[in-house]
């Protein structure tokens, strides 16, 4: 297998999304457990009759200061009724991340989000898994997990 070498610059991948000015991050850093970096969440439309909206939020996470183990990119589904722009947002984004971080697009990915179906690809760079989890709200994660 072979990984991408963005992996192995976290502050870049920390900031993949910095050029579509959606998700700004904070730096790589030591939280006493590992290292991660957390985005701000960003909110994609306006806030429901419950005081939420719909959010994006990017993770990348490493037992190790010079390479990414995981990246997650989770969106939070609280305003039903701006659902499909929220999807269309999460699509746009995870191509983006992709594109920035240099891998393929697993094929097929795009069309299990729209079709609701969690499924997991195996990628000559890793695994990428399409999580959805709806116990309290619907929340959607893109999940990076690079061959090492």
């Amino acid at each position: 297998m072979m990984t991408s070498r963005f992996f192995l610059r976290p502050e870049k991948v920390c900031n993949a999304l910095l050029g579509e000015s959606v998700l700004l991050c904070a730096e790589w850093k030591y939280d006493g457990m590992g290292y991660s970096c957390t985005t701000a969440d960003y909110c994609i439309d306006a806030i429901s009759s419950g005081g939420l909206a719909n959010t994006l939020t990017l993770y990348a996470e490493s037992e190790f200061r010079d390479i990414v183990q995981e990246v997650k990119l989770v969106l939070m589904v609280n305003n039903k009724a701006t659902r499909k722009v929220a999807i269309d947002k999460f699509r746009d984004t995870i191509l983006t991340l992709f594109r920035e971080i240099d891998i393929a697009v697993p094929t097929g990915l795009i069309y299990a989000l729209y079709e609701e179906n969690p499924t997991r690809f195996e990628q000559d760079y890793g695994t990428v898994e399409l999580q959805l989890d709806r116990t309290r709200t619907d929340t959607w994660c893109v999940v990076i997990l690079p061959a090492l």
